[in-house]
């Protein structure tokens, strides 16, 4: 399932993993109401002119590793009516059709975040002085001064693991519902199910 782009593809996993176990039936129809959900929520979206524009990530030994655009979190920003940092009305500033993230500079990745409405998935930072203080040069950029700060930590165990990563692989309407929260209603951290501000 890693390899899978679509956030339903990836969720549909669950019906192989459950017809190996002997439980087909309840997978797909665990299946269908995930997807029923995600397209419920994804269809609301496309109403919205509003497309707030999405940062993703931290830089990594002075490089900032941006994912291609058919990745699996630009297809649930785009889902949820946000607007990846590297498109432009609608139009890719890079053409970055692998699967594999690009590697920007600092600088590149200052510029995108100083047009950016929301920053996420910031590794394990859990606050905005620890954000700063990873990255002090970013510390004026919109979405830190306003505090549009939100990672997908809410939900981790013992060893800091995100369940993100776990139990958000089957659930991606869940996600997207987070992130539908986020980015048009700046949700309160207990209205979200894996991200906290």
């Amino acid at each position: 399932d890693y390899r899978e782009n679509d956030p339903l593809g990836k969720a549909e996993w669950v019906v192989a993993l459950a017809s190996l176990c002997g439980v087909e039936e309840k997978g797909m129809e665990f299946f269908a109401g995930v997807e029923e959900h995600y397209n419920t929520l994804r269809g609301k979206q496309y109403c919205s002119a509003y497309k707030p524009r999405v940062m993703l990530n931290l830089p990594y030994r002075d490089t900032w590793f941006m994912p291609p655009h058919n990745s699996y979190m630009v297809r649930l920003i785009e889902d949820a009516g946000g607007e990846y940092i590297l498109t432009e009305n609608g139009k890719r500033k890079t053409e970055n059709d692998s699967n594999t993230s690009m590697p920007i500079s600092l600088e590149e990745a200052l510029v995108l975040a100083m047009k950016a409405d929301f920053w996420i998935n910031l590794g394990q930072m859990a606050s905005k002085e620890e954000v700063c203080a990873a990255a002090p040069r970013f510390a004026k950029v919109d979405a830190v001064k306003f505090n549009r700060l939100y990672n997908n930590t809410k939900r981790t165990n013992e060893s800091r693991g995100s369940d993100f990563w776990e139990s958000g692989t089957i659930r991606p309407d869940l996600i997207l519902e987070d992130l539908i929260n986020i980015l048009h209603h700046e949700a309160k951290t207990d209205k979200l199910h894996y991200y906290k501000k």
